[in-house]
């Protein structure tokens, strides 16, 4: 069975690290779901990726559930309420990784055995995240910013101030 995603589509929507470029879109359902699909097509390929947005979708806006990814409204309820409930009723919790940057939530979603993950860790900010890179943009990411040899100077220096 394939991974399921349940992302807090404003939490990435306004995440200092998404990129300027897709929030000039009028709607942030669109955007994120642009950045998805051009940042990490094999991701939405390979697994089930459910966005959610608080409210009631924007006029004219039509949701489908078969479209992938996939993206729901809360309507009456909080997206915290609704990732919540989604994942209180997954036959499947273990292969659920809700990506939030709410305390809270990602709290209640361990408590029930799901994952969980922050914004920026699904970007890849943080130990390059769920997502693939580039071979470019891991490479930038590993970077080292010392060379070997000034690394070993200091490792040199501390052993000299620690050990005596």
């Amino acid at each position: 069975m394939s991974a399921q995603y349940i992302i807090d589509g404003y939490n990435l929507f306004h995440h200092r690290l998404f990129p300027r470029r897709y929030k000039r879109s009028t709607k942030a359902s669109l955007a994120v779901e642009q950045f998805l699909l051009l940042r990490w097509p094999s991701l939405i390929r390979k697994n089930e990726v459910i966005i959610v947005f608080d409210g009631y979708p924007p006029e004219g806006r039509q949701v489908s559930q078969s479209k992938k990814p996939q993206v729901i409204y809360s309507r009456d309820y909080s997206a915290d309420e609704k990732i919540k409930q989604m994942v209180e009723r997954s036959i499947n919790v273990r292969n659920i990784t809700v990506v939030s940057d709410d305390n809270q939530i990602r709290f209640v979603v361990k408590a029930l055995g799901a994952k969980a993950m922050s914004i920026e860790e699904f970007i890849g900010g943080k130990d390059k995240g769920a997502c693939d890179h580039t071979k470019k943009e891991a490479q930038e990411l590993t970077k080292p910013e010392l060379t070997y040899s000034q690394m070993h100077k200091i490792n040199q220096e501390l052993l000299r101030v620690w050990l005596g």
